[in-house]
């Protein structure tokens, strides 16, 4: 009896769907978001332009998928605040892994991949990824200061302006500074204790 070809079985898929976004950074990395095509992937990925544009509408989306997905292996060590023995040393372990992060030679593509996104905008979409990804991590960092309430009693006057007073304190920290420069270790201890209090942190510390 010949078994029935049917279809791919679910972890096949998914595993085709991996490698198309593998294929993709890595022909981004290669020629970068305007040159990147279907085509290239479809090459990279040895899978066929019907796969990808099955998974995929079009360069766009499949930028999204491929943003997010990296994105997301990226922050993974940012997404619970460390344990520490007080308040400090979490938000000092918290920034270093961060100031690792955005420090990275990729966090380079990242910014061109989301200038290209949304460059091809749909008219009138109202939540541009740049801003929903500065909104993702403040949202996280939110969560970071309610942990430390409850672990540490720590408490600042305002979360939310909070988060983006972080926030907005790292992605300025390492636009200006050289790939590599610097003491980040020191500057991440100054800067946690910069942040808590001008965040009118109060106890567990």
């Amino acid at each position: 009896m010949i078994p029935s070809r049917g279809r791919p079985r679910a972890r096949d898929a998914a595993q085709v769907g991996e490698r198309i976004v593998e294929a993709a950074w890595a022909v981004l990395l290669e020629v970068g978001p305007e040159a990147l095509t279907v085509d290239k992937v479809a090459s990279a990925a040895r899978a066929s332009k019907q796969t990808i544009y099955t998974r995929h509408e079009g360069k766009r989306a499949l930028l999204q998928a491929v943003l997010e997905a990296r994105v997301s292996a990226a922050v993974a060590g940012l997404e619970s605040l460390p344990e520490a023995r007080d308040a400090r040393a979490a938000f000092v372990e918290l920034l270093t892994r961060a100031v690792v992060m955005f420090s990275q030679p990729e966090k380079l593509m990242f910014d061109r991949v989301i200038d290209w996104i949304d460059a091809h905008a749909e008219p009138g979409e109202a939540r541009p990824t740049r801003v929903a990804l500065a909104d993702r991590f403040r949202a996280m960092m939110e969560g970071h200061l309610a942990t430390a309430r409850a672990r540490y009693g720590l408490s600042v006057d305002d979360p939310a302006m909070a988060a983006r007073f972080w926030l907005d304190g790292v992605t300025g920290h390492m636009r200006c500074m050289a790939q590599g420069d610097g003491d980040q270790a020191s500057w991440a201890r100054a800067y946690t204790d910069f942040f808590l209090r001008g965040a009118g942190a109060r106890g567990g510390l």
